[in-house]
């Protein structure tokens, strides 16, 4: 390789390290259940004899797999009542640390801020509705330095 080609490679390989450190890498969504009901199937046998077209093992495979996509129908039907399930367990069971895993799985990212408060819009409104209130609150009840 000549000078422009490894120049080339490096500058490549410079690239793609820095996208690997600087762009999120995004996966596929965990679903629950997953290791419970789905993970366990008749797909390696099915390679370890050499991927049978037809006979006994291709028809074990085939069952598999029809099973396989059930189960992942059902995971999928069934997601929230699994974590609420697990969230129980783990409540129950006063393990905190599963309980605030799974509690923070399910609200993902789901945290929004509120935009309207009072008829109020926007960031400096809803501000002053605020400071209005607690203004309002604190000079309802008189008082006088002796008291304090």
């Amino acid at each position: 390789m000549d000078d422009r080609g490894l120049y080339y490679s490096a500058i490549i390989a410079s690239f793609i390290k820095a996208a690997s450190r600087c762009i999120p890498a995004t996966s596929k969504p965990k679903i629950a259940g997953w290791n419970d009901h789905v993970r366990h199937f008749w797909h390696r046998i099915w390679l370890d004899n050499g991927c049978p077209h037809h006979g006994l093992i291709s028809y074990i495979k085939r069952r598999a797999r029809a099973k396989y996509k059930q189960a992942v129908k059902l995971v999928k039907r069934n997601q929230s009542d699994m974590r609420s399930a697990k969230m129980a367990i783990a409540l129950q069971s006063q393990d905190k640390r599963n309980f605030w895993f799974e509690t923070k799985r399910i609200n993902n990212n789901r945290s929004s801020l509120i935009n309207v408060v009072d008829a109020a819009r926007g960031d400096k409104d809803i501000t002053n509705t605020f400071a209005n209130k607690y203004k309002q609150l604190y000079n309802s009840v008189s008082y006088t330095m002796s008291t304090i």
